[in-house]
């Protein structure tokens, strides 16, 4: 006779199994106890803000999972392609690489090997930076009431 545990939420799970037979002694009682624990697992940082990047800049950040777990990339969703990842072992590395001026958003599904699905919720976006050219402009002597342009 075998006996399967499948918890249907999580916590500390008891019963009992009572046996009928034909033996003395009978019925035999034979205590269960197990616990359920969450397919999905906790990631740190459980979500991700860049913040501003500059446009071509790269910046790198590293989501870890919170226990013994293996990583598996089940999909991943973007507004964008500003964000990218990829699985090292056991921890995943998300870059940001905004091509073009804005709001990014969107959000990487991590699939364990408990089965749970976790979602990384992803945010940045584009600092713009203003560069001047000529970074000098000299107006010499200008007369008080009069205007001179420069570009």
């Amino acid at each position: 006779m075998g006996v399967v545990f499948r918890p249907l939420s999580a916590g500390p799970k008891s019963a009992t199994l009572t046996i009928d037979h034909t033996a003395p002694g009978s019925p035999t009682t034979v205590n269960l106890t197990g616990n359920g624990i969450s397919a999905a697992i906790s990631l740190a940082p459980p979500s991700l803000d860049f913040g501003g990047v500059e446009i071509g800049a790269a910046p790198t950040r590293t989501v870890r999972p919170e226990g013994p777990w293996e990583l598996a990339i089940a999909s991943a969703v973007s507004s964008d392609e500003a964000f990218t990842f990829e699985v090292r072992g056991r921890t995943i590395e998300v870059t940001f690489r905004p091509d073009a001026a804005g709001e990014h958003a969107g959000s990487i599904q991590v699939r364990s090997n408990r089965g749970g699905l976790t979602e990384i919720p992803l945010a940045g976006e584009t600092a713009c930076r203003l560069i001047a050219e000529p970074v000098e402009l000299e107006f010499g002597n200008t007369a008080v009431g009069t205007t001179k342009t420069r570009t």
